[in-house]
């Protein structure tokens, strides 16, 4: 193939992929460029420093952050263990069970987050338990453990079977297979799924609003404060968001250019 034509070919994949990516991201940058870029200071409602030290001083929003992380924390202590056992248990079974029970699991994810959070409210309120955090989290973990749960099986799809199965031959019992096979090949998914369920629980909009009752959380107060318009608050949490996501983004990159060079 001639170093032209090896060009096309490059073009051709990574241009989808670019356009992808300037998708996603142009919103950030348009941020960023509005709050930190010199010719865009006039479009900006104050100083990067007036709106976080309005976003710190905002009694609401900080009430809102403090529940927030509360409900995450809680969300990923309950979602990480149980999509644990489903993974485990779902690899057990016959593949037509497990694959009508994992539909099952993952319907949530489908339904639309106010349906789930409404069925919540109206399954529990039945027994007498009324809207609060405690059915947010239940309408939380509804939805996030389905996620969990995918990622320990897509983990458990790389082990070598060979392994547990020549354990196994030799006499070893499910408990020594699991501590000495299953356990450190699902290691090092744990971290990922706790971030996973804490991030998606910290976001969650819809579930949260239909279960959580007069409480707010930090993100639908400030979906609320962006119906009535935008404040110096309100645009400091839009900077520090888009300030967030850069950072994890220069840290994937530099992770992966590093997983890339020779030695």
């Amino acid at each position: 193939m001639t170093e032209p034509r090896r060009s096309l070919v490059r073009i051709r994949r990574d241009l989808p992929v670019g356009l992808v990516l300037l998708f996603l991201f142009a919103p950030i940058l348009v941020i960023l460029a509005t709050h930190l870029g010199p010719s865009f200071s006039a479009a900006a409602s104050g100083s990067p420093a007036r709106g976080v030290s309005a976003l710190l001083a905002d009694a609401a929003l900080m009430h809102g952050l403090g529940v927030s992380l509360l409900v995450g924390l809680v969300v990923t202590a309950v979602t990480v263990p149980l999509g644990l056992t489903g993974a485990l248990a779902l690899d057990r079974l016959s593949v037509r069970t497990a694959a009508v029970l994992f539909a099952a699991m993952v319907a949530p994810i489908l339904v639309p987050g106010l349906a789930v959070g409404l069925a919540t409210s109206v399954f529990w309120h039945r027994f007498g338990i009324e809207s609060g955090l405690g059915l947010a989290i239940l309408a939380q973990s509804s939805r996030i453990a389905a996620c969990t749960t995918t990622l320990f099986l897509l983990r458990l799809a790389s082990l070598d079977r060979a392994l547990e199965h020549a354990a196994v031959d030799l006499g070893a019992s499910p408990a020594l297979v699991m501590r000495h096979i299953l356990a450190p090949h699902l290691v090092p998914a744990v971290p990922l799924a706790a971030i996973g369920a804490f991030v998606l629980s910290f976001v969650d909009h819809d579930a949260t609003i239909a279960a959580i009752g007069t409480e707010r959380t930090f993100v639908t107060e400030l979906s609320a404060r962006i119906v009535a318009g935008s404040s110096p608050a309100v645009d400091a949490t839009g900077l520090v968001g888009a300030l967030l996501v850069t950072a994890a983004l220069v840290v994937v990159v530099i992770r992966a250019w590093v997983a890339r060079r020779p030695g």
